[in-house]
């Protein structure tokens, strides 16, 4: 065997093995609560199995995230609910069945209000959590000293989206969904003549009036 052979496979030998001890990625979270979390949690598991270090941003008074983890450390966090009225939601479920006994064409519009109502008081709370956040300057410190090399975050939640661009870090987004809809729509060609606009409860087989209908949901 060669020298040159030798040396080859002896640097081969060395990158193969020393793949297998790659440091992983630290990694900041910011999941949305409820049914969101449990797309996200699978996320975090394979993460953690590949050796990456999870650090997740949730509230304590959190429905679905565990405060003790063996796959993630926590970090407090202020809750988006606690500027909210806590009647706010149940009174939004009663109007939602309420909508839900029109036809068709009138429930969609009932709904798509009842969303737009909905993000009006959730954007608030959000504005008055995204100030105690940046304005704590522990827990500002203590997210840059940790030195993450990105942040993973759930679109629905806008929080996790002005956070990572204030630490600077590399954006993922677990999910496609944003608060006007697929988030596709935004990054590709989506005529609204043949692509349902979300919340339509249109098909891809549209005939004129289900077009215009269409139109008029995505206006």
């Amino acid at each position: 065997m060669s020298k040159a052979v030798s040396v080859f496979l002896t640097v081969l030998c060395c990158l193969v093995l020393r793949s297998s001890y790659c440091k992983g990625s630290k990694i900041l979270v910011l999941p949305h609560d409820w049914s969101h979390w449990i797309n996200m949690k699978v996320i975090l598991e394979e993460l953690h199995s590949r050796g990456h270090e999870i650090t997740v941003l949730h509230s304590a008074k959190s429905w679905y995230i565990p405060n003790n983890s063996s796959i993630y450390t926590s970090v407090n966090i202020p809750s988006l609910l606690d500027d909210l009225d806590p009647n706010f939601y149940v009174t939004m479920m009663q109007d939602v069945m309420d909508c839900r006994g029109h036809p068709t064409f009138i429930r969609s519009f009932c709904q798509h209000n009842l969303i737009t109502l909905m993000l009006k008081h959730s954007h608030k709370s959000l504005v008055s959590l995204a100030r105690k956040i940046l304005q704590d300057k522990v827990l500002m410190k203590k997210l840059k000293n940790g030195k993450f090399d990105l942040m993973l975050t759930d679109p629905a939640f806008p929080m996790g989206i002005i956070l990572g661009g204030y630490l600077k870090l590399p954006m993922v987004f677990n999910v496609r969904w944003i608060n006007n809809g697929e988030s596709h729509q935004s990054i590709a060609p989506s005529p609204v003549s043949y692509v349902p606009v979300s919340g339509s409860e249109l098909h891809d087989q549209m005939d004129f009036l289900e077009r215009t209908k269409n139109m008029l949901h995505y206006c």
